[in-house]
Order: structure tokens, then C-alpha cells, then sequence
């Protein structure tokens, strides 16, 4: 009768169910966050930095 309750998944599955848990998704979402951040440091740093502006007197 409930021998197969919640094993709907499957005889292939590889096995991922880090992103079906809840505290999976967060840790997932916080990797992302973090690769994200990672790639626009790296962007940043090889972007050639330009001279400061001069300021004037306002004359």
C-alpha cells in the first residue's frame, strides 16, 4: 500500500538533491552569489583603470 511513498524520482537518477531540500537551495543560492561576486572582482581588477580627473578652481 505505502511502500513507495515519496520515492517518485526515478531508477535513473544521478543522485542531486542538494537543490530539492530547503536549506539546499540557500546554500545553492549562496554559492551562486558568491561565483557571481568572484567573476565581476576578476573583471574589475583586469579593467585598465583610468587617470583621476583634475579638479579646477571654478574659474
Amino acid at each position: 500500500m505505502g511502500r513507495r511513498v515519496g520515492q517518485s524520482r526515478g531508477h535513473n537518477y544521478p543522485g542531486f538533491l542538494l537543490a530539492l531540500l530547503p536549506p539546499g537551495a540557500f546554500i545553492l543560492l549562496g554559492c551562486l552569489i558568491a561565483w557571481k561576486n568572484w567573476v565581476e572582482a576578476r573583471a574589475a581588477a583586469r579593467r585598465p583603470s583610468s587617470p583621476p580627473l583634475a579638479l579646477g578652481d571654478g574659474v
